[in-house]
């Protein structure tokens, strides 16, 4: 089908608008009409008539084309302000057949400032999220929770790549208001939610935090009651050795403790635990390398679409009547000046 065929089968999703910009149209034909037909005889000579018409307006040809362009510009301009459009059905899965999601679990906890790797650990975190998003699938779907002492989810598994990169855009060291870390709080948060929506059982979780706690045991002793539906895999952000924690209250340049700076490091020991515990795999972030990519398990999971829903969506056509009109008003001025 080509273009003309696909315009004569559309909308106009906005028919006012049309008929709106259809006026100046009518009135530019009117008034060619009343210049070439209906000039007042007592105002001006037969003689003069043809003279009053072309002395400042070239030839009648050239008159005649001025008269084309603002014709065709103002049907152009009409045409898209009234919005042509086509339906086109778009299928989607139903709840039964979701493909598998990969639920991000970022520690945003006061640590994760630490400039160890630049430009921070979060921030170097966020870069990694969004470089991830740039590679995944076009049906790959990404959801994202943020955790302090409590876990938040900043938005639920999805495949639109624009909403996953515009939220991760968002994120902020201190975006969440509430301070300290509660690392197997997240965990269970992320394998409720999966298990809550009936995720597909190749979904999988990616903490990502420093694991800077003084809890090993007890973290790894509470995780181990968690029913293991689904994997997870770490990503390990920081150095091993200590790195003071900046302050982010405006007042001093390093968070303070005991009236020394709060130091922190990576805790390897809790990160690949947690990794072994739940059949993922453990990655750590100190250089440059690019190492998230590396934890997502891309399953060849077929995915049924009977039975799925379709919806329509509307796919516009007014581009090209708008370069035209904008080809046209520079025609106009181009040809006016000569």
């Amino acid at each position: 089908m080509n273009y003309l065929d696909l315009l004569a089968s559309s909308s106009f999703r906005q028919p006012l608008w049309f008929l709106l910009m259809l006026i100046p149209f009518l009135m530019l034909i009117v008034n060619y009409l009343g210049d070439l037909y209906s000039l007042p005889e007592k105002y001006f000579d037969p003689a003069l008539r043809y003279w009053y018409l072309n002395h400042d307006k070239g030839s009648d040809q050239r008159r005649l084309g001025l008269f084309v362009i603002d014709v065709l510009f103002w049907l152009c301009i009409s045409i898209v302000m009234s919005g042509p459009a086509y339906a086109q059905s778009v299928h989607y899965q139903n709840n039964a057949e979701k493909s598998p999601a990969i639920l991000i679990v970022l520690d945003a906890s006061a640590s994760m400032n630490a400039a160890d790797v630049e430009p921070s650990r979060f921030l170097r975190a966020k870069n990694e999220l969004l470089l991830m998003t740039e590679k995944l699938k076009a049906n790959q779907r990404v959801g994202l929770v943020l955790y302090t002492v409590k876990p938040h989810l900043l938005f639920p598994p999805t495949a639109d790549k624009f909403s996953q990169q515009h939220y991760i855009n968002l994120l902020e060291p201190d975006m969440l208001p509430f301070a300290g870390s509660d690392i197997s709080e997240a965990i269970k948060f992320g394998f409720r939610f999966l298990s809550d929506r009936q995720e597909h059982k190749n979904s999988q979780i990616i903490l990502i935090t420093d694991g800077d706690s003084d809890k090993t045991d007890e973290i790894i002793k509470e995780l181990e009651n968690i029913n293991q539906e689904f994997s997870l895999s770490v990503l390990g952000v920081g150095e091993l050795s200590p790195a003071p924690v900046p302050a982010l209250d405006g007042e001093s340049q390093w968070l303070i403790e005991n009236n020394a700076p709060v130091y922190s490091s990576r805790n390897d020991k809790l990160l690949k635990q947690i990794a072994d515990l739940f059949d993922g795999a453990y990655r750590s972030i100190s250089g440059p390398e690019i190492k998230i990519n590396s934890l997502i398990s891309h399953s060849d999971v077929k995915i049924e679409l009977d039975g799925a829903r379709s919806n329509t969506q509307w796919v516009q056509l007014y581009h090209p009547f708008l370069l035209l009109a904008a080809l046209l008003f520079f025609a106009k001025i181009i040809i006016q000046r000569e």
